[in-house]
């Protein structure tokens, strides 16, 4: 009996996993350092994690079968279709009921930057005002200074994140708002000194998921979530040469 009740349990532990995988849509953007292509190939740490799960839970897919696309079509397409993940995702109460949702993996400041030349301060909402702000279309830092009171007008939304700090370097926007270390990774992209930048003021800090449509099922939502449960704990070596490969 003590043999059969072992056996069972082990059953159950390994049932996450066996289930038929669908094929997913997975999707994410040019984010660095947690997802980006660099010499034609995708990198970052979110891709890394990402493949792990993958392998772990048993699928078909790689990190080849990632797509990289505008912020605003892939956050649609984890909206609107069936099986489709989105990475990487803030989570905020906002969006808390528009997905099902894998992490947190990390987490993310989303800040304001300038040029230290133009010697802005930002204490208040109010003081923004009299600013042009760049952002990304549908991104979490747009969210959060709409959600503060700001003004769309006040607001130069596109959809390419290497464009927006170009932007700011070519006075176009007075600010950016951003993930930190992503902004500031971009503009030493564009050759621009990155300590002649700085972060006025930290709007929000964020943890970072994996985003899946609503329609997904909760056994694959189990089976993400374990398989990156294992990798952040029994696996903790592989997830810290992950972050310390992409300089995090």
């Amino acid at each position: 009996m003590k043999a059969r009740l072992i056996f069972t349990l082990a059953l159950l532990s390994l049932s996450v996993f066996c289930f038929a995988l669908p094929k997913l849509d997975i999707v994410t953007e040019e984010y660095p350092p947690f997802n980006f292509t660099q010499d034609n190939q995708l990198k970052g740490i979110f891709v890394e994690v990402m493949d792990y799960v993958l392998k772990d839970i048993g699928s078909t897919q790689t990190y080849q079968d990632i797509q990289v696309l505008p912020w605003a079509r892939g956050y649609n397409m984890a909206l609107n279709n069936e099986n489709t993940a989105l990475f990487a995702t803030s989570f905020t109460e906002e969006r808390k009921d528009l997905f099902k949702w894998v992490g947190p993996v990390l987490s993310s400041n989303h800040v304001l930057i300038a040029k230290k030349s133009k010697n802005i301060k930002i204490n208040d909402v109010k003081d923004i005002k009299d600013y042009k702000i760049g952002v990304i279309n549908k991104d979490i830092a747009e969210e959060i200074v709409l959600n503060k009171g700001v003004d769309r007008n006040l607001l130069d939304s596109i959809a390419d994140p290497t464009v927006n700090v170009k932007k700011l370097a070519m006075d176009r926007v007075d600010m950016i708002a951003y993930g930190e270390i992503t902004a500031y990774w971009l503009l030493k992209t564009i050759d621009e000194d990155a300590a002649s930048y700085e972060t006025v003021n930290v709007l929000q800090e964020t943890p970072l998921y994996i985003a899946f449509s609503k329609t997904t099922s909760d056994e694959i939502i189990n089976a993400f979530q374990k398989s990156l449960e294992k990798l952040k704990t029994q696996d903790k070596d592989k997830f810290q040469e992950i972050l310390k490969k992409y300089g995090n």
